[in-house]
C-alpha cells in the first residue's frame, strides 16, 4: 500500500497511485519504462551487464523490480536520484531504467532489448486536498494537464 507522507508539499507527479490520504488523484497518461544504455558503451548481453542500481531496496520498487529479470548484470553504481542516473549513463557508466519520454530527450541513449525489463506504468498528479485552491497550485494543475495531453 503506498501513501505519501505528510510532509511539506503541495502537488507531486508520481508513477504510483497513493490510496490514501486526504488528495486529488488524477491519471495524467502512461509511459513505458525502459532500459537504456549510452550508443558509445560496449554493451554484450551475454556477459556480465553493468547495471545502475538504487539506494532504495524496497522489493516493489519499480527499479528493483525490473532488475531483478536481468539475468547477469553487475551492479556498478548505486544511485538515490533519477537525475544521477543520466549523469551515470551519460558517462557511460552502466546501463539504467528510465521512461521513454525521457530518453527520447538524449539521442546518444538507445534502448537495450532485455526479455522482460520494460513495464507500462500510469502517470498520476497527486495534490493534497489543503492545498488544492491555492491559485498557483491550481495553474500548475492546469500546466501538467496541458503538458501530458499527449500521453493519453
Amino acid at each position: 500500500m503506498l501513501i505519501l507522507a505528510n510532509e511539506d508539499w503541495d502537488l507531486a507527479v508520481r508513477f504510483s497511485r497513493p490510496e490514501r490520504g486526504a488528495l486529488i488523484v488524477k491519471r495524467l497518461g502512461s509511459t513505458r519504462i525502459n532500459i537504456y544504455r549510452h550508443q558509445e558503451m560496449p554493451f554484450d548481453p551475454n556477459k556480465s551487464v553493468p547495471f545502475i542500481g538504487w539506494h532504495k531496496k524496497d522489493a516493489d520498487f519499480l527499479p528493483n523490480v525490473l532488475a531483478r529479470q536481468i539475468e547477469n548484470y553487475t551492479e556498478v553504481l548505486r544511485v538515490s536520484d533519477f537525475s544521477e542516473v543520466i549523469l551515470a549513463m551519460k558517462d557511460k557508466v552502466g546501463i539504467g531504467f528510465m521512461p521513454d519520454y525521457v530518453a527520447k530527450q538524449f539521442p546518444q541513449f538507445e534502448y537495450v532489448d532485455l526479455p522482460g525489463t520494460y513495464r507500462d506504468v500510469d502517470i498520476w498528479m497527486v495534490v493534497r486536498e489543503a492545498s488544492a485552491k491555492a491559485p498557483h497550485v491550481k495553474q500548475f494543475m492546469a500546466f501538467l494537464n496541458h503538458l501530458f495531453s499527449d500521453f493519453n
